[in-house]
């Protein structure tokens, strides 16, 4: 008997009644691959009260499985981490937050698993699992629970030591996960995506020369620096939190000695999670090993400049990369790497005869409730690596753009069929991450790779990765353009400034906060980044496709980068493909992306547009609609966001500016605001002015940022707003050349 495996030998009269194998082998219609019908499931046959179940959990070995998987139902749906099997009690008011005579009542049903496609027809056999529905009953039904416990459900899946007993295959069954890694099932996953899934490799895609790459020989304990003549060379990555300062870090000074074989420090001498990586990858058959800490001469800003600009091919020719998501620092470790270095968190029992457990959750629900899933660094890591070993404190999983794997879950014969998901409703067993997979979607005229998808692909990263963190804040632009230049490389992207994509260059300007924003400062609380970036704020951040490209307000517009202060024309390019038909050979703006690594750091923009000058009052407004974000975000509490009304020298209601509620509550009177012209409206919102004097065609709005003037050209972004053409007009603006810091 393992040690996660309930000892207990009795089982409750309410529980002994329950038909497990019926359960778990149905005996009722069900669709097949094949016909794809929706399965003609029996209604879920009523149990005990959750209360109840609570309280013979440690008499009862099913009543205990139902609680554990609520319990763990509960934590994945809160994004909280699985709970352990010492986590202490469980009551109805540590899980839903009511009084513990509450009454809810377990439900128990078959759940089987569907196809959601293939492209063979050799379809393995379906697998059961019991699913545990709450409903609240009685004088109960009106009582508010947190989480809404109809939104909670609890499964149970058969361990495929009890496969021959039903008759079946081990296919979709559990496995038991004990305290150490089977290695030998990493192995085999490997071979199964090198061998059945027709993807990118790294041998068939070479970087732009020079590429060289420090790595980590583990057989001759030293760095090794590859340059161009090496030719391609096998290599693991690794993706960590660091958790503060390294003591172990290449520098100027030590790297003469590190290049020297035996030069390294003793492996032992290292973090955990370093050294358990070096122990892993050899036992994977790696020689060599990428970790930025040791292959990044951290002191010598050219060169480490020079391997930021080159991180899209260093994870993406990683043969796999090693992900540690337990923990929060180098310390924590790979769970399982070293025998008996992983806690239990597998709760399984023998009942009626058949080896029963609590699955774990699937990657998509794990890695919500880790550190490493909130860092910045490990975002980019995260898009460009190819294959991922994925370390969690509970299971190791496996990830590559075709298949994921885990350890708790037999689900590798589908790993061989190329396209096939299948799920359980409402979860998928086998999608990944997310990841950017640019290499198959270069194509302009296919929507993943045109100008527009590109584009939308942008903003939804844009949106995650604005709200993670970073030990020096400054960090957030050389964490990003590792994802930007791999974004480069496809036919519908242009190039970014200060991480604006410059096809829909307006939009992008035109971002709009999630909630309050503070100006970035690095670790030497200087500000780094202009202020019409959403890289110079602190907060999370979306970009809304507001802007109508056909109708452009600024007909040219400058980066300025460099102590230089060289200014590079942007290109001038809307979503229309054709545009992207002529796209330079060469230059920041090509797919090789020449010098794109000083215009990402372009410090102002030029160009020349109309400034007009309207007044605020702290007057508010509550139409529904704009901008897009703040219908999105109306009930968000986190959000402190505010529409406050734009007005002209009459008083007229005349557009609309948000900005944060903080700000809003120091306003007082009426504060003169200049607003710098940016692009007409292109979205189907309306503009937000007097309807009594205004037109509401939305057609008629002027998207502009409220500004404030520094110097007698140069201006810093306060914040987006919309203006109606008409008053727009009326207050005579004026045409300059701003320059934008």
């Amino acid at each position: 008997m393992n040690a996660n495996q309930d000892s207990s030998a009795s089982i409750c009269a309410c529980c002994a009644s329950v038909p497990l194998q019926s359960y778990f082998q149905p005996n009722f219609p069900f669709s097949t691959p094949c016909t794809r019908e929706p399965h003609q499931y029996p209604e879920p046959v009523a149990h005990d009260l959750l209360a109840d179940v609570l309280y013979r959990k440690d008499s009862c070995k099913f009543c205990r499985l139902i609680g554990h998987a609520i319990h763990a139902a509960v934590n994945e749906f809160q994004h909280l981490p699985l709970p352990s099997l010492d986590d202490g009690e469980i009551s109805l008011n540590k899980l839903f937050g009511v009084a513990n005579d509450t009454q809810i009542r377990c439900f128990i049903r078959s759940e089987a698993t569907e196809m959601l496609e293939s492209e063979f027809l050799l379809i393995p056999n379906q697998a059961f699992r019991v699913v545990i529905t709450l409903r609240l009953e009685g004088s109960s039904k009106t009582v508010q629970t947190i989480p809404d416990v109809t939104q909670i459900r609890g499964m149970l899946q058969l361990l495929d030591s009890s496969a021959e007993i039903l008759n079946t295959t081990p296919h979709h069954l559990g496995r038991e996960v004990g305290s150490s890694v089977d290695l030998e099932l990493l192995r085999r996953w490997l071979d199964i995506c090198a061998e059945h899934h027709d993807h990118y490799t790294p041998s068939t895609r070479r970087p732009p020369s020079p590429f060289t790459i420090n790595l980590i020989d583990i057989h001759q304990r030293r760095i090794f620096s590859s340059g161009p003549g090496d030719g391609y060379i096998n290599y693991a990555a690794l993706s960590y939190t660091w958790g503060g300062d390294q003591k172990f870090k290449l520098l100027q000074s030590n790297y003469d000695h590190w290049i020297v074989p035996g030069g390294l420090p003793d492996f032992e001498q290292l973090p955990k999670t370093i050294k358990q990586a070096i122990e892993l990858a050899s036992q994977m058959g790696k020689r060599y090993l990428w970790v930025d800490a040791l292959c990044i001469i951290q002191d010598n800003k050219q060169a480490r400049d020079a391997q930021l600009q080159q991180m899209n091919w260093i994870y993406e020719l990683a043969e796999f990369t090693i992900v540690a998501a337990a923990g929060s620092d180098a310390e924590a470790g790979l769970p399982g790497i070293v025998p008996g270095s992983r806690s239990l968190f597998q709760l399984t029992a023998n009942i009626q005869g058949l080896n029963i457990a609590v699955p774990f959750p699937t990657l998509n629900s794990t890695i919500p409730s880790t550190k490493w899933n909130t860092r910045g660094w490990t975002y980019q890591e995260q898009l460009l690596s190819n294959t991922a070993i994925i370390f969690t404190p509970h299971q190791v999983y496996f990830q590559c753009d075709r298949k994921v794997f885990q350890e708790d879950v037999h689900i590798e014969l589908e790993g061989r069929l190329r396209n096939i998901t299948w799920e359980y409703p409402g979860i998928l067993l086998s999608v990944p991450m997310e990841r950017l997979n640019t290499f198959r979607t270069l194509s302009l005229f296919i929507h993943e790779g045109s100008p527009t998808g590109i584009f939308e692909r942008y903003k939804n990263i844009v949106e995650i990765y604005t709200t993670r963190d970073f030990g020096d804040p400054g960090d957030i632009l050389p964490g990003f353009i590792g994802i930007t230049n791999a974004f480069q490389r496809a036919p519908g992207s242009m190039g970014y400034v200060a991480g604006l994509s410059v096809a829909g260059f307006e939009d992008a300007l035109l971002w709009v906060p999630k909630g309050p924003l503070s100006r970035r400062r690095n670790l030497q609380d200087e500000i780094v980044y202009p202020s019409w970036s959403f890289f110079g704020w602190k907060g999370g951040c979306q970009i809304e496709g507001i802007s109508d490209p056909q109708a452009p307000l600024v007909g040219e517009w400058f980066a300025v980068h460099g102590a230089e202060e060289k200014r590079s024309r942007l290109p001038m390019v809307t979503y229309d493909a054709g545009h992207f038909r002529d796209r330079p050979l060469t230059g920041p703006f090509s797919a090789k992306g020449s010098g794109s690594w000083d215009v990402a750091h372009s410090h102002a923009l030029e160009f020349k547009t109309f400034v007009g000058s309207f007044y605020i009052t702290g007057q508010q407004h509550f139409e529904r609609g704009f901008p897009v974000l703040s219908r999105r975000h109306s009930h968000d509490i986190n959000s402190k966001l505010v529409t406050m009304c734009i007005f002209d020298e009459e008083d007229h209601w005349v557009g609309t500016v948000m900005i944060a509620e903080n700000e809003g509550r120091g306003i007082s009177g009426r504060v003169r605001r200049e607003f710098l012209a940016i692009s007409t409206r292109g979205s189907p919102v309306g503009c937000y002015a007097d309807p009594s004097l205004y037109s509401t065609n939305w057609r008629k709005a002027l998207n502009v940022i409220m500004a404030e003037r520094i110097n007698e050209r140069e201006f810093e972004r306060l914040a987006v707003a919309v203006i109606h053409e008409d008053a727009w007009k009326a207050g005579k603006p004026v045409e300059e050349y701003v320059r934008f810091v």
